[in-house]
């Protein structure tokens, strides 16, 4: 069991990399499953289940790594020639805007790490993209893991955790058998 302390959030417990390991351990696991949201897709928990000698069920570290930021798994779709709606980097609300105008509306601005899925936004107007883009990037940053370690992650890391990707919404991609 892992407890939860006076004051702090109720997710800790499951973010807590070295407790969980410790438990497998103590319980003589063979095979940790991530589950879905919180370490499912964080690289480090992967890597230290494994260095325990335990199974993971999952990806390895280095797809975990390029999946986990949006933009470089959109990279890796398009060089395997899967069919991507059309997105750009916007590393602030200015460029967000510059981009949404040369798209044309709708949008959706995600971050490009961060978010757990909860810092999609959807937006129809310059205004509704203005009152968006800092709650996007707040919310991501407070939902993942990978974001709020401010100065103990790489400068990468966090200027991931504070870029958003802009995607059409006005485009209608053909399904694809692959």
């Amino acid at each position: 069991e892992l407890p939860v302390q006076p004051g702090a959030s109720e997710a800790g417990p499951y973010l807590d990399v070295a407790a969980i390991v410790a438990i497998a351990v103590s319980h003589r696991a063979t095979l940790v499953h991530p589950g879905y949201g919180f370490l499912s897709e964080n690289a480090a928990f992967a890597r230290a289940v494994r260095d325990a000698g335990i199974g993971f069920l999952g990806p390895s570290t280095q797809v975990i790594l390029a999946m986990g930021l949006k933009h470089e798994a959109r990279t890796i779709a398009v060089k395997a020639g899967l069919p991507v709606i059309p997105g750009e980097l916007a590393e602030d609300l200015g460029q967000a805007v510059s981009i949404a105008q040369r798209m044309e509306y709708p949008v959706l601005i995600k971050a490009s790490a961060g978010g757990g899925g909860m810092g999609m936004v959807a937006c129809s107007s310059e205004e509704e993209l203005i009152s968006s883009f800092d709650a996007a990037k707040t919310r991501a940053k407070v939902r993942s893991p990978n974001c709020m370690c401010a100065s103990k992650c790489s400068r990468f890391l966090r200027r991931a955790c504070s870029t958003m990707t802009l995607y059409s919404l006005s485009v209608t991609i053909p399904p694809r058998t692959i």
